[in-house]
């Protein structure tokens, strides 16, 4: 245990020390199976239990600061707890990073549209036979739209 907890932590320094190592590949055996790759400043942790139990895959990428984890129990309780409402806000903001993609820095307020202000103002100034002569030229038009 001693060993791999060396080994794990030698791994970690070597991925993020910044020094570049190509294709380095360590495995553990014993009760049970673990595989580490280390390339560039990325690391692949693949673990299995034993039989019938899942396999778990860490995989931290130094470049983008991430760590991802693959153990479908997590992924499970990470969900029921963002589905209760219960899940830390910057975990939260990171899944939704990783679903939708990095949201915009800024959001810009969308002016409020003035046009029909500015038309109601129109209409209104026209004398009661014009606003008539408006509304049966809206209709005849609305009409010839609907049919086509």
């Amino acid at each position: 245990m001693l060993v791999r907890v060396g080994l794990l932590a030698a791994c970690t320094m070597i991925a993020t020390t910044g020094t570049a190592v190509a294709g380095v590949t360590l495995k553990m055996e014993g009760d049970r199976t673990q595989t580490i790759y280390i390339q560039g400043n990325k690391m692949r942790i693949e673990s299995n239990k034993g039989i019938g139990q899942p396999e778990t895959v860490m995989i931290f990428d130094g470049d983008a600061q991430k760590m991802i984890v693959t153990h479908p129990e997590v992924q499970a309780k990470l969900f029921e707890q963002a589905l209760a409402g219960r899940l830390n806000p910057r975990l939260m903001l990171e899944l939704f990073h990783y679903h939708g993609g990095k949201p915009p820095e800024r959001v810009e307020d969308p002016t409020p549209d003035t046009r029909r202000a500015k038309l109601v103002d129109v209409v209104r100034r026209l004398s009661k036979e014009d606003r008539a002569l408006l509304a049966d030229l809206s209709a005849k038009m609305i009409a010839i739209q609907e049919s086509s």
